[in-house]
């Protein structure tokens, strides 16, 4: 499966969806989860994916996305800073999704290991 598909199952999980083609939206509230104003993902591939809320300005999606073109993941100031700048309360966080190949489906825990890179 497509990593992005991955990406798109959890936040569906979340409550809200990606449309468009870069846009995230509500879909439905889910206790203790907030609607995103922004999502960075950086793949295992090292390519980054931004995905914006639809009721930001066309102008501040412009100016982040430059921004995005420019940045050094995880080091995410400029993008702080830019938000701020807009008067924008800002909150962030890292996440890291897993995937396993099919054939650890059935795995009991002891046979799957994490290995550094």
């Amino acid at each position: 499966m497509n990593p992005l598909d991955y990406l798109h199952l959890q936040l569906r999980l979340e409550g809200m969806e990606v449309f468009n083609g870069g846009f995230l939206r509500q879909v439905e509230i889910v206790p203790d989860e907030e609607m995103l104003s922004m999502a960075i993902v950086s793949l295992a591939s090292n390519e980054l994916v931004a995905y914006y809320d639809a009721a930001l300005t066309p102008e501040l999606r412009d100016r982040l996305e430059k921004q995005i073109h420019a940045l050094n993941f995880p080091h995410i100031d400029p993008i702080i800073d830019l938000l701020k700048s807009q008067n924008t309360e800002v909150e962030f966080g890292h996440y890291r999704t897993y995937t396993f190949p099919e054939r650890f489906r059935n795995a009991e825990v002891a046979e799957v290991k994490l290995y550094p890179k």
